[in-house]
């Protein structure tokens, strides 16, 4: 298949991408970080953790196109311990929302905003948050997973497609994050956002919760049926 070059895929790259864009556009942990950070920490915020999901999602298709994905779907112990791992992050995520909430409304937008390196955790560690959200979700691996077979049929060689895939949804994932961060630290949503502050995080702390909780469930549940039975 290599001699018919990349055309003869484009059928099983556009499914390929089609997926990736649904998934990434639709509500998510990784969407909800990325809005609530562009919201109280101004556009570099944002940006800073949805490049931190970008590489995180980056990091998952590499893996998951050489291989590594199907490994570790091989191993059941290792996803169901990143699985609590992932919505243990969650919940602690959803506690620091209920903490933002529970502190009240902030006297002006410039304290929702730390665009001038004065207040916020730093863009560094927004970055790590958001590396850290996508990389402890077992979900995202799945997703590629589905997105790697969708995109590489049966019998495939063209070594250059998986390359192709990959950065391709590599590239729609930068496009899509980073119009959730600039969307939401426009000067017209801040204020929004200051004016229900505590509303807004109580409902991504429950999101946050529910999301965390529910993973942590879904984990621990073969471990108890294999104990019980």
């Amino acid at each position: 298949m290599m001699g018919e070059g990349l055309a003869a895929f484009l059928p099983n790259l556009a499914m390929a991408f089609g997926t990736y864009v649904v998934g990434t556009s639709s509500p998510g942990p990784a969407n909800m970080a990325i809005m609530r950070n562009a919201l109280s920490h101004g556009r570099a915020g944002g940006l800073a953790t949805a490049f931190g999901v970008i590489s995180g999602s980056l990091i998952w298709g590499i893996a998951c196109a050489v291989g590594l994905g199907a490994a570790l779907a091989r191993m059941p112990q290792l996803l169901n311990a990143l699985g609590v791992v992932g919505g243990c992050y969650l919940i602690f995520l959803g506690w620091k929302a209920l903490k933002t909430a529970m502190a009240g409304r902030p006297a002006e937008l410039g304290a929702a905003s730390d665009a001038a390196g004065k207040t916020g955790p730093g863009h560094r560690n927004l970055y790590l948050y958001g590396l850290g959200l996508h990389l402890t979700n077992p979900k995202a691996m799945l997703v590629w997973m589905s997105i790697i077979a969708i995109g590489l049929p049966a019998g495939a060689d063209d070594l250059l497609l998986p390359v192709v895939i990959v950065a391709g949804c590599a590239t729609l994932g930068v496009i899509i994050f980073c119009t959730y961060a600039l969307v939401f630290s426009a000067p017209a949503m801040m204020r929004g956002y200051l004016r229900a502050t505590v509303p807004i995080n109580l409902v991504i702390a429950v999101l946050f919760a529910v999301a965390g909780a529910g993973l942590v469930l879904n984990s621990v549940k073969p471990v108890l049926a294999s104990l019980t039975g």
